[in-house]
């Protein structure tokens, strides 16, 4: 169970690429109705399950390398009931950091949410757009590799089996603490290989699935890159087109 702590660092960048989604429900036409309340706590379950998935939950608040969740989407976030499968006691363990944790996440973007709705909030808005124009302007994404898609959607097919790999290893450390925190470090490492391995054991079948999904994810890449070019009259005022439109008469 972690420290409950502030979230700062990587954590906050993490969950501040969620927050236009959140201040999109005080435009809306009942944005303190039912509904709309509904939909902020949905938010908040979501965005504190994709913290957890993203920085482990072991130590979440004090982790300072993400894992691959960190380029996700919100429309991609796991379920909770499409989680990456863990053996039992991890698996309750997650959840029960993911509950801790909703209602820290809960205040963060409370606080976030009064911040950008205030008379001071105009220079967070600002640097938000000044944020999302750079990264419109950056390099289109590579296409994923098939490992990462088959590590990440199709953990089922191997967890299990590493699971009781790794029950040997910890039961050959013992009570060793050393050899215990050296498992801990190399947990990570050892199931991308693991992975590896089973991935280059799969069938042709299995494979031509996950080079399938890797094409679907990386088309939905592509068309975020592409909308960002989108019309001044139907896009975001941060848009590719209307940051070029805008330096152009500037500088005309």
């Amino acid at each position: 169970m972690p420290k409950i702590a502030r979230i700062n660092g990587p954590r906050a960048a993490f969950l501040r690429r969620f927050l236009p989604l959140l201040l999109d429900f005080d435009k809306g036409d009942k944005p303190t109705g039912q509904v709309t309340n509904e939909k902020r706590k949905e938010f908040y379950d979501c965005t504190t399950r994709a913290l957890v998935l993203c920085f482990g939950y072991e130590n979440t608040l004090g982790n300072d390398s993400p894992g691959d969740l960190w380029d996700t989407t919100y429309d991609e976030i796991p379920a909770a009931n499409k989680m990456p499968k863990l053996p039992e006691p991890e698996s309750i363990e997650r959840d029960t950091v993911i509950k801790a944790l909703t209602p820290v996440v809960h205040t963060w973007y409370k606080n976030r949410r009064t911040e950008a709705n205030s008379p001071a909030g105009r220079a967070v808005l600002t640097q938000r757009q000044v944020e999302r124009t750079v990264q419109a302007f950056a390099p289109l994404a590579p296409p994923p590799k098939a490992l990462d898609v088959y590590q990440r959607e199709f953990k089922q097919d191997y967890i299990d089996a590493f699971a009781a790999l790794w029950a040997k290893k910890l039961e050959a450390a013992g009570t060793d603490e050393d050899a215990l925190k050296v498992l801990k470090r190399q947990k990570g490492g050892k199931e991308r290989a693991f992975a590896a391995m089973r991935w280059d054991q799969e069938s042709d079948l299995k494979k031509k699935e996950v080079v399938q999904r890797c094409k679907d994810v990386y088309a939905d890449v592509v068309k975020r890159h592409k909308s960002l070019w989108g019309s001044p009259h139907d896009a975001l005022p941060n848009s590719r087109m209307w940051s070029a439109i805008s330096f152009h008469r500037r500088s005309a």
